[in-house]
Formats: C-alpha cells, structure tokens, sequence
C-alpha cells in the first residue's frame, strides 16, 4: 500500500515519463486534466487517498466533451493506495446515482468506480525502502526501476 501522497500533477508527470512523453497536462484545482495526441486521449487525473474512487457526473462530463472535441478516447485516471487505473469511459457506460450531504453542501450525481473494471497503468513496488525511493526512481525516467547490476544475460 502506498503511503506517499501523490497529487495529480506528480502521477501525470510519472505517466508522461513512463507511458507517453507528449503528454500535455493541465493543473487545475483537485484534477489535472491531460492529453495525448500521439496516443489520442483526453482524461482526467483524480488522486483518492481511501476508499471508493467516486466520479462525479460533472467530471465525466468535463472527459467526454474535451474528448469529443478532439476525436479522442476519454479516460478517467484515479491515483489510489493500491496503483493508478484507467477507465476508459469512450467504452464505459456508467450508472449515477444522486448523492447529497447537507452538512458539506453537496448535492450532485455520481458514481462509484470497481477497480476491476479499470486497467492498472502504474503500480506500487514493494521491493524499495519507501514510496519516496519508488517515486524517485519513477520520476528519474526508470533508470533504477527493473535493472539489476548483478543480473547476467
């Protein structure tokens, strides 16, 4: 389980040095919003730190219209404990339910994500003394990731 609380900027960085380098990515409040147009996507990055990994109606909205605008697939990307999965929503036909909390001011239409149905993208890798190695390794472009000076071809 990863304990390194990564924000939406660092996990689009780490998929633009990992996954697809002409990654353009937006900062914008909670999300990060991204682009690819060698792999043709437009989504949304969101980090969950516990829990269900909840969308909202409005931000499926936000992933399908930008995509729409560029003849793209529309992906929703959540940064869980557990990894970084994708949900491909061009494919995906989801379900909202109402959802309110009065003592929040919330009153919106939203859905609960399975894992299951996402694809992993990036893992978490036990075998580093802490996330903070692991995220250093990632965002040095990998070179530490994988390769063992002692292997033998």
């Amino acid at each position: 389980m990863i304990t390194y609380d990564l924000n939406t900027e660092d996990v689009a960085n780490l998929i633009k040095a990992h996954l697809c380098e002409d990654l353009d990515i937006t900062v914008e409040g909670d999300y990060t919003i991204v682009r690819s147009d060698s792999d043709k996507f437009f989504g949304m990055i969101k980090a969950y730190q516990a829990g269900e990994i909840v969308m909202t109606k409005e931000e499926h909205d936000k992933v399908i219209l930008g995509s729409t605008a560029f003849d793209y697939t529309a992906l929703f990307i959540a940064a869980t404990p557990e990894g970084v999965f994708q949900f491909n929503l061009s494919l995906l036909r989801v379900g909202f339910e109402s959802y309110t909390d009065p003592e929040a001011g919330v009153d919106t239409m939203a859905v609960d994500l399975d894992m299951s149905i996402g694809t992993q993208i990036l893992e978490w890798y036990p075998e580093f003394e802490s996330e903070d190695a692991y995220v250093d390794a990632l965002m040095s472009n990998g070179d530490a990731i994988g390769y063992d000076e002692s292997d033998t071809w």
